[in-house]
């Protein structure tokens, strides 16, 4: 337990070190050390389990209370106020009880603190009321039922009633309770919500964890290594939950709450005793998706780019996806309800093999159509849209002997027809080809890259605020992002080069201010180094890497694409590709300042990669969903948000070969304003401490 026991504003703890039937206080020091323990004995022949703080004597200094379980009994050791403990007093609560936990609160609402312990052996709870002398009054006890076998006991305000009530976790018979509604004699009202089948819950946290002002629950449950979270409403009478995986065979003990990455979110941190390792979760208003996969009619059509547009003129998000062994573009028309309607396949000639598309008005008639670069086939086709979902039979415009990869679109003669960049990946250049206006286009404008570069993917911007639209490049072989700065007349200045890395081989870019600075950054995904990199960018038309963030390992990332996914108005990145098993979209929330917060996956409903991703409101809830083209499944994913959940995946931190942590607490032990963490490592017998970086980071113990 974390206090501060000699009134010095630095932080202490006090541990049970079952060895010696002791508990050991370590006095903080102002740069996160600790003085030298000091041994205070709780038994001569039994181990103490587990510490609650508290004012058990009403002299404003804080008391250490100690549960022995095999006594069964709990010792308070009063404090001075000066990080000593000269004194302490016994209560015996009797035969038959395995106290595994207990909880301090003030649940007569007489200003005394009083004791809640779970009794595994008993079923039941004991609640110690203080009387002031000091003394506690015999415990009164509440039956949890047959096999319960409470294994943790907390407290916190539930129904607003300004009375404490009491969270217990029953591990026999895998639930957690909320009692409420005491009157002096009994609890009045009870919640019970499931942890799962087998589950064994064996702590259990309170907090507001989706900023409701209502307190919620976490429990940690060794044998389905989970942690469970109930979001609570309704006074506590009902909750809507979320599981966690913890990992394989972790067997998370113990749990505590802080906000680690200064976010104003309350972020979790388990101890999983079993894997040897701590695990992070932070905590964030997740949205959440459904899935649902339309399949393209051809076996075998290999779809590998989709984007969105408004094909039939009804003010409703369509979806057009290229089909690589189909040599087709197939189109959706969407209902405005998340639904869509039958495919509308477009041929392009034979073996053209397309690969990438853009939606825009190539012939100024208020209609969408589209623009095909066909890699076998060295061309482009131009599919003029009708305006009723259906387009007219492709034109296609010869690239000469260069496959093109990628395609994007811009008005780079300010002539206001909009023109074409294609990136050619085996001849390190790129291709501008100006429109007419008129569906038509000239012969293109051949840009060189040095060679090696291998461009694959294109974006368009006025990077340098000259009202010249400019071209950012993915070179994958080359390792870098290439800006080609345009004159505003059709041409453009050689490229910069700016590293993604060294061997990063970035697949896809994308574009947005990070940052908040009015300067346009980029987000390359980089598929050799497993990673996201930010270059920010500069008044000095410059950018600079100064951002990484890794994926899972074994994701392979595709593509890579910018938006506000949860509506707080802040950029987002979203990035797919292949996760494991059908985990293929992730998103990195985004903070304004140039940072992201750890990456959350989404489930694409099938196994295969997602190689391009876009976004849109398919069904008018002001909600952003996805749809993904889904390699070799012959298929798209339409992936609607329905609701948002409080935590992402656990990232791991290593506590040290064969330490077997079995309790974690929170606070701030070096006074530099983040939150660390303390590790008790029952089999290494030492505590380690964890500085955190206030990024959600921290430095290893």
């Amino acid at each position: 337990a974390i206090g501060n026991f000699d009134t010095d504003t630095i932080l202490d703890i006090v541990a049970t070190i079952p060895e010696i039937l002791a508990i050991g206080v370590f006095l903080g020091k102002v740069n996160g050390t600790f003085e030298t323990m000091t041994i205070y004995y709780a038994s001569t022949d039994s181990i103490p389990q587990y510490i609650v703080l508290g004012d058990f004597n009403k002299d404003t200094k804080i008391d250490i209370a100690v549960l022995i379980p095999d006594i069964p009994s709990i010792v308070v050791f009063y404090g001075t106020g000066a990080g000593t403990f000269p004194k302490n007093n016994t209560l015996n609560l009797g035969d038959g009880y395995d106290s595994k936990s207990m909880a301090a609160g003030d649940f007569n609402n007489d200003g005394e603190t009083d004791i809640v312990t779970a009794n595994t052996g008993s079923n039941d709870l004991s609640l110690l009321l203080l009387q002031y002398k000091p003394d506690f009054i015999n415990e009164i006890t509440y039956l949890q039922g047959s096999g319960a076998h409470p294994s943790a006991v907390t407290v916190g305000h539930f129904n607003n009633d300004l009375q404490m009530d009491i969270v217990v976790a029953n591990s026999g018979t895998n639930e957690v309770r909320i009692l409420m509604d005491y009157n002096g004699s009994t609890f009045m009202k009870t919640a019970t919500y499931s942890t799962g089948e087998n589950s064994h819950p064996q702590q259990v946290v309170v907090a507001d964890f989706n900023k409701d002002s209502q307190l919620d629950i976490a429990v940690v449950n060794s044998w389905s290594n989970t942690l469970k979270v109930f979001l609570i409403s309704n006074n506590g009478t009902t909750a809507n939950s979320t599981e966690y995986y913890t990992g394989s065979k972790s067997s998370p003990n113990s749990l505590a709450v802080g906000d680690f990455n200064k976010d104003g979110w309350t972020d979790i941190v388990v101890a999983n005793k079993e894997s040897n390792n701590i695990g992070i979760f932070l905590g964030y208003d997740y949205p959440t998706f459904n899935s649902q996969i339309i399949r393209i009619e051809q076996h075998n059509s290999y779809t590998t780019y989709v984007v969105v547009g408004d094909f039939n003129g009804d003010s409703q998000w369509d979806i057009a996806v290229t089909c690589f062994k189909k040599n087709s573009v197939s189109v959706f028309l969407g209902l405005g309800n998340g639904t869509f309607e039958s495919e509308i396949s477009n041929p392009l000639p034979k073996s053209s093999y397309p690969t990438a598309m853009v939606v825009g008005d190539f012939n100024n008639d208020n209609q969408s159509d589209i623009v095909v670069a066909n890699s076998r086939g060295k061309t482009i086709s131009v599919l003029l849209g009708y305006g009723n979902g259906t387009f007219a039979t492709d034109i296609s415009k010869s690239t000469g002997k260069s496959s093109p990869v990628f395609i994007a679109m811009g008005d780079f003669n300010k002539d206001n027809k909009l023109d074409i960049a294609v990136a050619f990946q085996k001849d390190d250049n790129v291709g501008v080809f100006m429109g007419y206006g008129n569906g038509s286009f000239s012969e293109q404008i051949v840009y060189k890259l040095p060679n090696g570069s291998s461009p694959v993917w294109l974006i368009v911007h006025d990077f340098n605020k000259d009202n010249a639209q400019d071209m950012a490049v993915a070179n994958s072989d080359g390792n870098n992002v290439g800006i080609f700065l345009g004159y505003g007349n059709g041409t453009f200045r050689n490229a910069s080069l700016y590293s993604t890395g060294s061997d990063s081989a970035p697949c896809s870019i994308a574009i947005g201010d990070f940052n908040g600075d009015n300067r346009m950054d980029i987000a390359a995904a980089n598929v050799k180094d497993g990673n996201i990199v930010i270059l920010f960018g500069y008044n000095n038309e410059i950018f600079m890497l100064e951002a990484a963030y890794g994926v899972e390992p074994g994701f392979v990332l595709k593509s890579i694409v910018v938006d506000d996914v949860n509506g707080d108005t802040i950029l987002d990145i979203i990035i797919s590709g292949q996760g494991s098993g059908r985990n293929n979209i992730g998103v990195l929330y985004g903070l304004n300042d140039g940072t992201f917060l750890i990456r959350k996956s989404y489930s694409t409903g099938v196994t295969a990669a997602a190689l391009s991703i876009a976004i849109a409101d398919f069904d008018n809830d002001d909600g952003k969903d996805f749809v993904t083209s889904n390699s070799n499944n012959n298929s798209i994913s339409i992936m609607l948000r329905y609701k948002s959940e409080p935590f992402g995946e656990q990232t791991t931190i290593f506590t040290g070969d064969n330490s077997q942590p079995y309790s974690v607490a929170v606070s701030d032990f070096d006074n530099n304003d983040n939150l660390d963490i303390a590790v008790a490592n029952s089999k290494t017998n030492n505590i380690g401490i964890f500085l955190g970086n206030g990024d959600g980071t921290f430095i290893d113990q």
